[in-house]
């Protein structure tokens, strides 16, 4: 299922654009909602770089489900656990950010989930799915990687 959103583009970065931030973030909201997950569900938000992070960090603390933010690094950017994510693996996987210029970002989180394997010894390979993809301008990713979703949230209409 496809949603799209009336909502403007925030401004970049993000973090010095909380307005047009708050704004995007309730529109994902309000169309995640739409999508019916049952209420105890449980979210693994996939982001890269600081713009999806502070997207991850804001809609996790305004949806009523309980939140897992899987922070993809950048090449040679690490963290205090390494490049190590946790993510709940019965969790609905939503990649999120703000918007696809070329769609190296997209890219590279579904590279990653997809290297995620959930019973690495057992044949085949049990790999975790891709739920929801909530990004505004899609259209800019590789169709290949943008039709792997479920359901994609945000092109604006």
């Amino acid at each position: 299922m496809d949603i799209s959103l009336k909502v403007d583009r925030p401004g970049y970065p993000i973090g010095s654009n909380m307005d047009g931030a708050i704004k995007l973030i309730n529109a994902y909201l309000e169309a995640f909602e739409q999508l019916s997950y049952p209420p105890d569900s449980k979210l693994n938000l996939w982001c890269r770089g600081s713009s999806g992070a502070i997207l991850a960090g804001m809609f996790a603390l305004k949806c009523k489900y309980e939140c897992k933010i899987c922070h993809v690094k950048k090449e040679k950017e690490s963290s205090h656990n390494g490049n190590y994510q946790p993510y709940n693996s019965e969790g609905i996987n939503i990649v999120i950010d703000d918007f696809v210029s070329y769609g190296h970002t997209i890219t590279k989180i579904v590279e990653h989930i997809e290297s995620i394997t959930l019973y690495p010894f057992t044949q085949p390979y049990k790999m975790l799915d891709l739920h929801v993809l909530m990004v505004l301008d899609w259209e800019y990713a590789p169709k290949e990687v943008t039709d792997k979703f479920k359901h994609r949230i945000g092109k604006r209409i």
